[in-house]
């Protein structure tokens, strides 16, 4: 009876220490578990030892140990639950209550306690590192999510998830096209795109007619066409679909950037083609000018000729400039005085 009432405080003292201190809890686990197997011991001792059948419930605290504390830890609690049995044995063959004989039995007995110690704690740490890498998978997964729904609510580009006709997400983009100057403060969650006036009837034709090219519709308020595309997910087991929405002017203009990129190079080549012929003439005119049965009236149409090529030639080098795309060199302008 005073053991189990002096087992109960010590239990209850350990439990509160480890309620107050929040810390340590290895050490505060291992002692809780030195006094489990203190007071199993003095109970199989009164009961007769081994044979009582009390001293199997060191087994539970051994394979306990094994689990939640650290290898040197758990290792000490299973030599004090082998040298306990020992100790209760050699006290009975004092006592002559017990027998030598019975120290195999407490012997093995220390053994089995050994290995479950080992086999739990060895599935402790496995335990432990596969958690471990499941957190950092979730961390990961979180983190990864976080940026991807960062990127998608930056994408000037609207986009729509769909699950079963119900929007499961959408970025800004897309409830500024779908809901005019303030959308960002309309929610589209949980709504059925059927529902919506501007997608409802390109969505149910993509349904009967899938993929048969693209559709759009006017912007509430500036009157900008939004060209709509829809996508389905075929890696997914569910029902989903990406609608993509694009403002067309940034197409056209992409289109006119490709123009013009066009136009650039076609300009330059044009340019080449000219100064080639255009070098020639100019060199024969000064030819020409060193000739000495050249009369003065032929003298003044070379100096025509030599300044168009002059200014032939500066038109070439500001085709070639804007070709090129040369940064503009900034000056400061002084506006000239008034007489």
């Amino acid at each position: 009876m005073a053991t189990n009432l002096i087992w109960v405080a010590l239990v209850l003292f350990s439990s509160i220490s480890r309620l107050i201190s929040r810390q340590d809890y290895a050490a505060i686990n291992s002692i809780n578990i030195l006094i489990d197997l203190i007071a199993i011991a003095i109970l199989a001792y009164a009961c007769g030892g081994i044979t009582s059948g009390l001293i199997f419930l060191m087994m539970p605290e051994a394979a306990m140990a094994g689990l939640i504390l650290p290898l040197r830890l758990s290792l000490l609690s299973a030599s004090v639950a082998s040298l306990s049995t020992l100790f209760i044995h050699s006290l009975l063959v004092f006592d002559n209550i017990g027998t030598p004989a019975g120290f195999l039995p407490s012997g093995i007995l220390g053994s089995v306690l050994f290995v479950t110690t080992l086999v739990f704690g060895a599935l402790g740490r496995t335990l432990t590192a596969a958690q471990i890498r499941a957190e950092e998978s979730a961390k990961a997964a979180s983190a990864l999510r976080a940026m991807n729904d960062s990127i998608i609510a930056r994408m000037e580009t609207g986009v729509l998830v769909l699950e079963d006709h119900i929007i499961r997400l959408s970025n800004r983009a897309a409830n500024n096209f779908l809901c005019g100057k303030n959308g960002e403060d309309i929610a589209l969650i949980s709504e059925d795109i059927r529902d919506l006036d501007r997608l409802g009837e390109p969505y149910e034709n993509w349904i009967q007619n899938r993929g048969a090219g693209f559709r759009s519709f006017t912007h509430p308020y500036s009157g900008i066409n939004i060209q709509i595309q829809f996508n389905r997910l075929k890696s997914t087991d569910s029902d989903q679909t990406l609608v993509f929405l694009e403002d067309t002017r940034r197409l056209r203009q992409r289109a006119q950037q490709l123009k013009l990129d066009s136009l650039g190079q076609l300009s330059a080549g044009l340019a080449h083609e000219v100064r080639n012929p255009l070098s020639a003439i100019s060199q024969a005119n000064q030819l020409l000018q060193q000739s000495e049965n050249v009369s003065d009236e032929d003298h003044a149409f070379m100096d025509v000729i030599d300044r168009h090529c002059i200014r032939m030639n500066e038109i070439i080098d500001v085709v070639n400039q804007l070709s090129r795309r040369v940064e503009p060199k900034i000056r400061s302008y002084v506006q000239p005085k008034r007489c």
